[in-house]
């Protein structure tokens, strides 16, 4: 028995030593602000998380894995060799140079759009492959009854069959999922599917009772309950890993659209060791009754689609309105969203990396406001182009069901071997 536990006390370290958790804090080195989500990377692995929007992160390394790599859009990238593994401290140079002083290119700003939408077929991910990523939403609700939130986090491993095909769906398995709230949460919406979900009780008593058959009682109009965030933000896992994989599918890259939209070169810039060529947007006519604004970022070599920010406005049209409040008792006043989207370059093509939304949906009930505010971030911390399998039926997460009912952790993993990321 004194040899074992001589034996155990002796492998504590080296355990220990197998798995090493850094933390610590990105920063502009000019300004001295802390950059929300920077790309935290392993150098030569496909491991990586982010920062959140103060700043901050923590990554886990494996034994012999002594380097970081550090990466935001518009600055120059960091490689840092570690000496310490907490508290680290670690600022990014701008990126400053301008166009005029980089080259004045003999193509227009929509004709690169147009090559590079030519060319991102043979560019992005053309195998199978398995990704395990890092899920987190984030709402809170602003009105004159609520001051709380509602946390959600979850681990994904996914499946895609085959990536250049945006319409075909992803596979997800939800490994880990864990909830949080605070502080009161009361909303319009949840309040409306309270009363729906009681009138449908009512409903279906007053038909049991006149005789109709129990197997119809369900069988009721739906006064308003699917009219939930879900569907007016494009909300979830299964929306946010969408928004990755149908990016030349956005309205700002169709052709039928390039006559409403303004294309110009923006500044020169630089991410993940690449210079990039940026191209500003925004449209004067509505597009789908929705107004963008933002930019798209070129790989300077090949004209790989490498990042997409922008924002959009949907103006909700007036009859829309109508019929929302005819079922809901609410209008809906205005849908905002800002979304990032990075790719990464890894065996030779370029795979979905990190989608970053921020939603805000003002609504109006008998005279008074209420804003609800959806953050969202994914990050794919794990790439597998090795023997990927597709996901079974009986595993497959399905987002209209409840999360926590879904979990199959048929790997194994647990909290403490997750990149988090912090709202």
């Amino acid at each position: 028995m004194k040899k074992i536990l001589l034996l155990l006390v002796l492998l504590i370290p080296l355990l220990a030593s197998a798995q090493q958790m850094i933390n610590g804090t990105v920063f502009n080195k000019n300004s001295n602000v802390p950059l929300a989500y920077a790309s935290i990377a392993i150098p030569n692995t496909s491991s990586g998380t982010m920062t959140n929007e103060n700043g901050v992160f923590e990554i886990q390394l494996k034994e012999g894995q002594n380097s970081i790599q550090i990466s935001c859009l518009g600055y120059l990238d960091t490689l840092i060799n570690l000496t310490q593994a907490t508290d680290l401290k670690i600022y990014l140079i701008p990126y400053g140079i301008d166009l005029p002083q980089i080259v004045v290119r003999s193509l227009s700003p929509l004709e690169y759009i147009k090559q590079a939408l030519a060319k991102y077929p043979s560019l992005i991910a053309d195998i199978p492959f398995e990704t395990q990523s890092f899920f987190a939403e984030r709402s809170s609700v602003v009105n004159d009854k609520s001051e709380g939130f509602k946390l959600k986090e979850a681990v994904f491993g996914s499946y895609y069959g085959n990536y250049q095909v945006d319409s075909m769906p992803t596979e997800n398995q939800l490994y880990l999922y864990r909830e949080e709230e605070q502080g009161v949460y009361s909303s319009i919406l949840e309040e409306n599917k309270k009363l729906n979900k009681k009138a449908k009780k009512l409903e279906g008593k007053d038909k049991i009772e006149a005789g109709t058959s129990t197997e119809n009682k369900n069988e009721s109009i739906d006064t308003g309950s699917n009219v939930n965030i879900s569907d007016m933000t494009g909300t979830g896992p299964n929306g946010i890993l969408k928004e990755a994989q149908r990016l030349t599918s956005l309205e700002f890259f169709k052709e039928k659209n390039f006559k409403k939209i303004i294309f110009a070169f923006g500044k020169e810039t630089h991410f993940q060791g690449r210079d990039l060529i940026a191209i500003d947007f925004y449209n004067k006519r509505k597009i789908e009754k929705t107004y963008y604004k933002g930019s798209i970022y070129l790989d300077y070599s090949d004209l790989a689609i490498v990042a997409v920010d922008y924002n959009e406005t949907l103006k909700v049209p007036a009859m829309i309105n109508l019929l929302i409040k005819t079922l809901a008792g609410f209008t809906i006043d205005n849908i905002e969203r800002d979304v990032s989207i990075r790719n990464q370059f890894y065996a030779g093509k370029w795979f979905p990396k990190e989608v970053v939304l921020d939603s805000e949906i003002t609504l109006k009930q008998q005279g008074a406001l209420e804003v609800i505010e959806i953050q969202q971030l994914l990050n794919i911390g794990q790439i597998n182009v090795e023997n990927p399998r597709p996901i079974e039926d009986g595993v497959r997460f399905d987002a209209g069901k409840a999360y926590d009912e879904q979990v199959q952790n048929s790997v194994g993993i647990d909290w403490q071997e997750v990149n988090v990321v912090e709202f």
